[in-house]
């Protein structure tokens, strides 16, 4: 087998090196946690041909684009010849002495039965809601047995009752923390979990322990996040992103304006798509900058709103930022998407391919209000003046939709988002990290 020279940070070393049951890594962004996942999981592939190594993403997407090609990497690096089965989403191996690995998403959780495996690697669970993350925890948990007899005696443990030495099932978990959610909740030091059992060991690793990032990229963070979302995205600390109302530094004062529609103002229209309220938030800009200048709601479909609109304004150019989920969706009884309609009643549609997550979509809200480019007429939006100040957070750390007042705030979200977009600064690295001097 090829020897291989493993470099690796500080922080990722005391990670890669702890025998707790339980690792939790709670990194910023661009720390290298996939890329220490992907040595974790391949280094207990490493301990008998009969092991089966766990790897669990948020979502199939991720299983493709992060999970195989970094436990891929690995592989190649440590010399283990493999085949990749991607109709299965297994990794076979015919090294002697090295096992199998299986990848599983959690977006159905139910489906996470019918294996055994020895160790478990979970990545992103904080992505996940509270709930969902917790029953996938345990689900794995429950799959996570496998008791190999051939393992070496240094990655056991004596049982004293059964007179033998038997597998340590070790769980390992990788997230950027989001809140005060599941991985907060049984990996913090101070929660009641981890003071119960020491086998819970929280790591953090920070985005500056990475020698290779850029000034830009640091800089970009920086700009792009809130300053309140900074030390979870830099620091991997944990810090209460949803504490209070969603949209917490919206003062109907500070960010309050008079600007009202002009007849050559381009009207830049951001639409949330229900049946019996779809509703719209009308924007004009100035220079760089945006206002809301004008609400529609409770229309019944979007034909009702399309008419709404042409009635108001009817010799104005409209561009519109509909809820792109909607490509495939029908308000109306129409045979063609809401989306098509838009289109076909003359407006330039402008939505991607899908929506940005949720906490995106909130985190443009907030660093444009955050730098007053983005201001309100109180008098000709009344309810999202309202709606702004009241929203709050649910059970799961999600903008709450139980009250209906999320329609217009998505609305509003989905043309923000589009013209100033949260994005990671574009990183990407060789094996090879060291620590920053």
């Amino acid at each position: 087998m090829t020897t291989a020279k493993i470099s690796l940070s500080r922080g990722q070393a005391e990670f890669f090196a702890s025998q707790a049951h339980y690792r939790g890594l709670s990194a910023g962004y661009a720390f290298g946690k996939s890329h220490l996942m992907g040595l974790c999981t391949s280094t207990d592939m490493m301990h008998s041909s009969s092991v089966i190594v766990g790897v669990y993403e948020p979502f199939h997407d991720l299983v493709r684009t992060v999970a195989w090609p970094n436990v891929q990497k690995w592989l190649v690096e440590l010399g283990i010849r493999f085949t990749l089965n991607k109709q299965e989403s297994v990794i076979y191996t015919s090294n002697s002495g090295v096992g199998d690995c299986y990848f599983k998403s959690m977006d159905n959780i139910d489906a996470l039965v019918g294996y055994e495996t020895y160790t478990s690697h979970i990545d992103e669970i904080d992505t996940m809601s509270a709930d969902n993350a917790e029953k996938a925890f345990f689900k794995i948990m429950g799959r996570n047995r496998q008791n190999i007899q051939d393992v070496p005696t240094e990655y056991k443990k004596w049982n004293e009752k059964a007179q033998r030495f038997d597998c340590i099932n070790r769980i390992s978990v990788y997230s950027t923390p989001e809140g005060f959610k599941f991985f907060y909740k049984m990996w913090h030091p101070d929660n009641e979990n981890a003071k119960k059992n020491p086998e819970f060991k929280l790591f953090y690793g920070r985005t500056l322990d990475n020698p290779y990032l850029s000034d830009d990229y640091i800089d970009g963070l920086k700009s792009t996040y809130p300053k309140e979302m900074l030390d979870a995205y830099m620091e991997g600390k944990f810090v209460n992103l949803e504490s209070g109302t969603v949209y917490y530094n919206f003062d109907r004062k500070r960010h309050r304006t008079n600007r009202t529609i002009q007849q050559n103002d381009i009207l830049h229209i951001g639409i949330d798509f229900n049946v019996g309220n779809t509703s719209a938030v009308i924007f004009v800009d100035d220079a760089d900058d945006i206002r809301a200048v004008a609400e529609i709601t409770k229309q019944l479909d979007t034909p009702a709103l399309i008419k709404e609109i042409k009635r108001r304004w009817p010799t104005h150019k409209i561009f519109a930022y509909p809820d792109a989920s909607a490509r495939n969706r029908h308000t109306s009884n129409a045979s063609v998407s809401d989306i098509a309609e838009l289109d076909q009643a003359g407006f330039i549609v402008r939505a991607h391919s899908k929506n940005p997550r949720i906490k995106d979509r909130v985190a443009s809200v907030i660093k444009v209000l955050e730098k007053d480019r983005f201001l309100v007429n109180v008098n000709e939006c009344p309810n999202l003046t309202n709606y702004l100040e009241q929203q709050a957070y649910d059970k799961n750390n999600e903008p709450d939709k139980s009250t209906g007042i999320d329609h217009l705030l998505d609305a509003m979200g989905y043309r923000i988002h589009y013209s100033f977009p949260i994005k990671k600064p574009i990183f990407s690295i060789d094996y090879s990290f060291a620590e920053r001097r």
